[in-house]
């Protein structure tokens, strides 16, 4: 309601209740019951202008609480620096796809990225300017995906990237965006910062129907693709150590 309304509303009520108050008076000719509905109509206006100062603390005490939830919620499920999800939503995200596929017999594609050089850029730029790449580049992973997939950091400079409904071949066109995308330099404070990545994949429900192993053999098959020479991508064998 807020001060104005509050004001608005008492006004209202004296509007109506003044010209009651001096008919009445004119009607009866009784000073007494004049008093009387003076009395009633100050009290009522009273009650009615308290009653909105409650209704806006309540109603203040509510946003608050809101907006409470929302910072634990934040700080719960999201990464404090990129804005992303975090392990913990993470793998929520995760179950739910797992059931998912169990339903309608598809699959769906775990990415694990990794930054190549990225303590390179720490002692060159220093850490102000590594935050800033890793914002950065969790905008440009988002920007190769879709709204029903996620990207989350896990820490570091690891990413995670998981393509719901999503088969090699498809996966295969995401890796070309990020790749695109990371060939060019970031600008950064003025700065231009160059770094490439290093994608392992691992492919549900073939190598798994559990998140943590999910995402243990992407690990994997990301350090394959550094041991390839950095700046590549490899999907998981049952071959790699």
């Amino acid at each position: 309601m807020g001060y104005k309304g509050r004001i608005i509303t008492t006004f209202i009520s004296l509007l109506v209740g003044i010209p009651y108050c001096i008919y009445n008076f004119f009607s009866l000719h009784s000073i007494l019951r004049l008093e009387i509905d003076l009395s009633v109509l100050i009290a009522v206006t009273m009650i009615i202008y308290w009653l909105g100062m409650q209704y806006d603390k309540a109603d203040f005490y509510h946003k608050e609480l809101m907006k409470k939830q929302k910072q634990l919620t934040q700080m719960a499920y999201y990464d404090e620096l990129t804005l992303l999800p975090n392990r913990s939503l993470l793998y929520k995200f995760l179950k739910k796809s797992i059931q998912q596929i169990k339903l309608d017999n598809k699959s769906f594609v775990v990415l694990f990225i990794d930054l190549d050089g990225f303590k390179v850029v720490n002692d060159e730029f220093g850490h102000y300017i590594g935050d800033l790449l890793l914002v950065e580049v969790g905008n440009t992973l988002k920007s190769c995906t879709s709204e029903k997939d996620m990207v989350a950091r896990l820490g570091g400079d690891e990413f995670i990237i998981v393509l719901t409904d999503c088969n090699k071949s498809s996966a295969i066109e995401m890796v070309a965006c990020v790749k695109d995308k990371f060939s060019k330099p970031f600008i950064l404070n003025g700065r231009s910062v160059q770094i490439t990545a290093s994608i392992g994949a691992s492919i549900s429900p073939d190598d798994g129907l559990d998140e943590e192993l999910l995402i243990q053999r992407a690990d994997k098959a990301m350090y394959e693709a550094k041991n390839k020479g950095k700046n590549t991508v490899a999907y998981y064998q049952p071959t790699i150590k």
